[in-house]
């Protein structure tokens, strides 16, 4: 299983001078790519909410995308399309972890101002039908230090 980018990726990140999600900030969509055990990247289309250094993006349980991120925090985001279909530059990689607690309730919040439609009616009735739970992840560009405790 990968446990870090490729250091040709990194080198490239840096040479752009860009901020951590600087270039996902205006994108309704990102391309995340999360690694098997075995390590195959699989890419799934998310909408995702940048906050300062910090991203959001939510995902159902069970799946096979909320497997893959339990046992490697390890991936890759690159704005894309609605369907994942184009991806529009360099993948940025990024350690992913699922929030808890009050953390879940501001995540939630952050995604529902961004795509309000679907954050009120969409969300209640595919939750209604489907009976998955939702579970909320938060982006930290890879190899960045921890936020200070409050």
């Amino acid at each position: 299983m990968p446990t870090g980018p490729s250091t040709k990726n990194r080198a490239q990140q840096e040479v752009t001078g860009e901020g951590d999600f600087a270039s996902l900030a205006l994108a309704k969509h990102v391309l995340l790519t999360t690694f098997t055990r075995e390590g195959k990247p699989v890419a799934t289309p998310v909408r995702v909410v940048v906050d300062g250094d910090l991203a959001y993006f939510q995902t159902r349980h069970p799946t096979g995308q909320s497997r893959r991120l339990r046992h490697g925090g390890w991936v890759q985001v690159a704005p894309c399309s609605a369907l994942g279909l184009i991806r529009h530059g360099l993948p940025l990689d990024a350690t992913a972890r699922l929030v808890a607690g009050e953390e879940v309730s501001i995540a939630a919040a952050k995604l529902a101002g961004k795509y309000p439609v679907r954050g009120r009616f969409l969300r209640r009735l595919i939750h209604r039908v489907s009976r998955r739970e939702r579970l909320y992840y938060e982006l930290r560009a890879y190899g960045a230090t921890g936020r200070a405790a409050a």
